[in-house]
């Protein structure tokens, strides 16, 4: 049997009814779903994470393989890619640039050339 994308009826008209519902109605929902209270009262994020539930609980969960991937690659994060063929690695970052002029001259314009006399620490004051 090919898969389909529709949703039962009776799901898809929970999932719409989500999108009406108040942050209070949502954190209501939340808990009876999930059978604990609500730590967030961001509406966008219930409406979703009530919705997955949901939709979880209808057609099914994850299946081990992909229960299996998420334990590997950790909460929200994806396994690298794998190099291609013949690429090298990343060159090594780069190092600081020397000074290029000495501390005793920095009261000077840098195109000037400085007397003991111009310099900060010479000048009497």
């Amino acid at each position: 049997m090919p898969a389909t994308t529709e949703k039962p009826p009776t799901l898809a008209k929970e999932l719409a009814a989500l999108e009406r519902m108040t942050a209070a109605e949502l954190r209501d929902k939340y808990a009876a779903v999930f059978g604990e209270p609500a730590a967030s009262g961001n509406r966008a994020w219930l409406a979703r994470r009530v919705g997955w539930r949901l939709q979880a609980l209808a057609e099914g969960d994850l299946s081990e393989r992909a229960r299996a991937w998420g334990r590997r690659t950790g909460p929200g994060r994806r396994p690298p890619p794998h190099p291609r063929p013949g690429s090298s690695p990343s060159p090594p970052p780069a190092r600081p640039l020397p000074r290029s002029r000495p501390s005793s001259t920095r009261g000077c314009r840098p195109s000037a050339r400085c007397s003991p006399a111009r310099t900060r620490a010479g000048r009497s004051g």
